[in-house]
């Protein structure tokens, strides 16, 4: 029989950059159109590193009860509307999200890419008649919990077992990209990442049917993506 124990459930790492310090968006798109769009995936990775390479171990996990898309997409959605200066657009057409699914902010497109992808936002914000365009993304980021070569991906659960000393964290990062609607420029791009340690006792093998575990990260993922997209629309300047 399992024994859960949630010893504590606080988020102790915070982190996140962006393109410039204080990021504000210019007041002259006061009144604009915003089109979100959310690339995030729709399901949760699980990661385990062991002692060795043999024991390590990587799964996809669905989140039963839990839609992660839907809430990133409502946080900016409600954090623009409130503030009375834009016009929110909800971009759920997959053949739009789909030609949207390689757009990435400038450190992370090769230079030869960067023309094609301008004409392609331009593209999509003529389509929608959007002034700017939210990209909202994964963020394959290093390990900043336990500092082990492992790449963490999205938003998931993180357990790190070392000579018999397990430490496990439910982890979240994303990447909001602010992109001109017209001309396809960047406007401004900051990523955000947090996590939070969990004490308690489970199979990795059987995680994927483990409903009491799954459940518990969705909650504990939806908390931490609620602080880390309002902390983003803020740093970014939607105010």
């Amino acid at each position: 029989m399992k024994n859960y124990i949630f010893a504590f459930c606080i988020s102790v790492l915070l982190t996140g950059c962006a393109t410039t310090e204080n990021i504000k968006v210019s007041r002259s798109y006061d009144g604009a159109t915003v089109a979100i769009v959310n690339m995030l995936d729709t399901q949760a990775t699980a990661i385990l590193i062991g002692t060795t390479i043999f024991q390590n171990a990587q799964a996809k996990l669905s989140l039963p009860n839990h839609d992660v898309v839907d809430l990133t997409t409502s946080i900016t959605t409600n954090s623009l509307e409130k503030t009375g200066r834009y016009r929110v657009i909800e971009v759920k057409d997959k053949s739009i999200l789909g030609r949207m699914k390689n757009v990435d902010n400038l450190f992370n497109t090769p230079v030869w890419d960067i023309s094609s992808q301008k004409e392609l936002v331009s593209d999509v914000g003529n389509e929608l008649s959007a002034d700017i365009i939210i990209v909202i993304k994964d963020v394959y980021t290093d390990d900043f919990i336990y500092g082990t070569s492992a790449v963490l991906e999205g938003y998931g659960l993180f357990n790190r077992s070392m000579l018999g000393i397990e430490k496990t964290s439910i982890y979240s990062s994303l990447q909001l990209i602010v992109l001109d609607g017209n001309t396809g420029e960047e406007i401004a791009y900051t990523s955000e990442r947090i996590a939070t340690p969990l004490a308690s006792d489970y199979d990795f093998e059987m995680l994927e049917n483990d409903n009491v575990t799954l459940d518990l990260i969705g909650h504990v993922v939806e908390g931490q993506l609620i602080e880390l997209n309002t902390d983003a629309v803020r740093v970014l300047g939607f105010n």
